[in-house]
């Protein structure tokens, strides 16, 4: 591999490795405080939400980070992807491979873009997790979520007949990427015994 395809994967790593922290950054001028009807920055509760300077910076920093890094890494992930994929015949497949493949190697030919489906979900998790002050609230989506990603892994088994990998590889990475994500599951299902205790000794 020359420079350029080492500089490409290394790109494309550090993207799929910021981008959590990416959409956090995004989310972050969202996170609103409510005081007696009125919205405050939850970072700064002198700074009204939606009103006057908030909302100068919510339409040039935080509508552009969505577009261009919540949104706009995904999709162009796809374009890079499906556009490895057909380029194996003007490009080495080795080459190709080492640029792009931690985007899509891990996942069968039909399920190429499955890299963008668990992208989405790290935006959807963290975009529950930033905006949602309510634990109740939180724990109630991210179970939702979790368990629509469990039934996803098991309905489109994204990994199965993937090159290189045999099938029983695979079906070993299918089943414990099905398992990390039910061990969230019961994480944040342990988190309504929390919260329900503390209500009741509120209520006490």
């Amino acid at each position: 591999p020359s420079h350029k395809d080492g500089s490409v994967a290394t790109i494309v790593f550090l993207m799929y490795l910021m981008y959590p922290t990416l959409c956090r950054q995004a989310f972050a001028l969202l996170v609103c405080t409510k005081v007696d009807e009125v919205f405050y920055l939850e970072a700064d509760l002198q700074e009204e939400c939606y009103t006057g300077r908030h909302f100068v910076y919510l339409m040039c920093c935080t509508v552009p980070q969505i577009v261009l890094h919540v949104l706009g890494i995904p999709l162009r992930g796809l374009f890079v992807t499906n556009r490895s994929r057909q380029q194996k015949r003007k490009m080495h497949p080795s080459i190709a491979l080492f640029r792009y493949g931690m985007l899509h190697s891990a996942f069968g030919p039909e399920r190429w873009y499955w890299g963008a489906v668990v992208a989405s979900r790290k935006a959807a998790i963290v975009f529950v997790t930033s905006l949602l002050s309510e634990p109740g609230q939180e724990i109630h989506w991210l179970i939702l979520l979790l368990a629509f990603s469990i039934m996803a892994n098991m309905l489109y088994q994204p990994y199965l007949d993937a090159i290189g990998i045999t099938a029983s590889d695979a079906f070993n990475l299918l089943r414990f990427d099905s398992l990390s994500l039910f061990v969230l599951l019961l994480t944040a299902w342990s988190g309504v015994y929390f919260d329900i205790n503390a209500q009741c000794h509120g209520d006490n």
